[in-house]
């Protein structure tokens, strides 16, 4: 595990972007446009019920959607991010300040199955899109539209680290999904699990867990401090 790395990749979907009262609103009203793009034999009120009655996340709303009139899921998911209105959103000046304190010494970047226009516009609604590297911003076309729990999501990140000479131990990722961080462990020196309520599920080994993307960086920074007494 690298206690400082070069590169952290943050997830944005309940990582940076908080899963929040305006999310849950907005949300559901994403998946059933996004639905509706395909002409689907409903109207607009029910596919709204659709997707707010299937609400666990809007992957399980999507699926929904998928299962009852056979769409593709990627298509769906990333028509959804079109049609997601990102007020949910909010800045924290406390943060701004901690990447920016971290971006220092460290770059920052997303990896998410969003588009990258959205990354981009999200980033920069929390007030941080001038402290990440445009170049690690890593989503729905750099991923070839994979998912993050598939094999192939890992191999485009092998490659784009590779491309930008980052080795494995020079990158953190922090995520709010066990399965993804298991499913990127080899191209990914150091795992930090974003849990709502850390300690609820023993992480597995070598799989570091916080709060907060606060707690992550007083985690990393605390870690280093330990490790070289600075």
């Amino acid at each position: 595990m690298a206690t400082n790395p070069k590169l952290i990749l943050w997830d944005l979907d309940g990582t940076l972007c908080q899963h929040n009262e305006a999310f849950f609103r907005l949300a559901p009203k994403a998946v059933a446009a996004a639905a509706l793009d395909f002409d689907i034999p409903m109207k607009p009120e029910n596919a709204l019920q659709l997707a707010q009655d299937n609400f666990k996340g809007q992957r399980e709303s999507i699926m929904a959607f998928v299962k009852q009139f056979n769409l593709e899921e990627k298509e769906v998911f990333s028509r959804y991010y079109q049609h997601l209105d990102p007020d949910f959103i909010a800045s924290s000046p406390e943060l701004v300040m901690a990447i920016r304190n971290l971006t220092i010494h460290t770059s920052c970047g997303v990896l998410t199955q969003a588009p990258e226009s959205w990354a981009i516009k999200a980033l920069e609604r929390l007030g941080l899109g001038s402290y990440f590297n445009k170049n690690m911003i890593i989503g729905h076309t750099c991923l070839n539209g994979a998912r993050k729990t598939e094999k192939e999501c890992s191999d485009h990140v092998s490659r784009i680290l590779q491309e930008q000479h980052y080795s494995r131990q020079d990158v953190a990722l922090v995520d709010d999904k066990l399965k993804v961080l298991m499913t990127l462990g080899s191209c990914i020196g150091t795992h930090i699990w974003l849990q709502s309520q850390p300690g609820q599920i023993l992480p597995p080994d070598g799989i570091l867990t916080a709060a907060t993307p606060l707690e992550v960086i007083r985690l990393l920074e605390n870690a280093a401090i330990a490790e070289h007494g600075t």
